[in-house]
């Protein structure tokens, strides 16, 4: 029988990674812990430790592996040259996330972090990045009109994620009938038309 291939440490983190991800996905982020991220590394729960320094690090770097695929499907492809057009389709790519991978997402957003924590800081800066890159994409919508275009992408994006939220729970027919993408074209619509001034 062949030796195992000795993996990089590296690498080791990224197999680690995508086990934690594979455990998330099928048992909801509830189920993940280091004693299942070893038995499907075949490997001893001190083996994790060698590549983590605990299991919130771990947490934390399957979180912003969750981030960087996130970027990827909403950033990924290319997006509308037109401001107005680029703010829906990255709408609709935050919903498509949201509802393709619905347990990723819950995590990004259930999950509890001590706010005074350094990790804290590295998410936190992680989801600005992806806020203000909206805004770089879009800030042409809101040019002269009455909200500027930081406040106008914080509302919006927190507005979305509210949508989608309300969508994976299955209430948002408490509040319309309308499908989750249709309420966000009309919010974002809405808004921005809202915001220019009266001619």
């Amino acid at each position: 029988m062949a030796p195992k291939k000795r993996r990089s440490h590296d690498e080791l983190r990224q197999v680690a990674l995508d086990a934690a991800r594979t455990i998330v996905v099928e048992d909801g982020m509830e189920a993940l812990n280091i004693r299942k991220v070893a038995k499907a590394l075949d490997c001893a729960v001190g083996s994790i430790y060698n590549i983590f320094n605990d299991f919130d690090e771990l947490e934390m770097q399957l979180l912003l592996k969750i981030i960087d695929e996130m970027r990827l499907a909403i950033y990924g492809a290319p997006l509308p040259d037109d401001s107005i057009e680029c703010l829906r389709s990255i709408g609709e790519r935050y919903l498509g996330f949201a509802f393709a991978c619905p347990k990723l997402w819950s995590m990004l957003n259930d999950m509890r972090i001590a706010t005074d924590s350094p990790l804290a800081l590295i998410f936190r800066d992680a989801i600005r990045d992806l806020v203000d890159e909206c805004e770089r994409r879009t800030a042409a919508a809101f040019a002269g009109g009455t909200v500027d275009a930081t406040t106008s992408i914080q509302v919006l994006w927190a507005s979305v994620h509210g949508i989608a939220a309300l969508g994976l729970s299955g209430r948002l027919g408490l509040v319309s009938a309308l499908s989750p993408r249709v309420l966000t074209d009309l919010l974002l619509t809405t808004f921005v038309a809202g915001t220019r001034p009266a001619v």
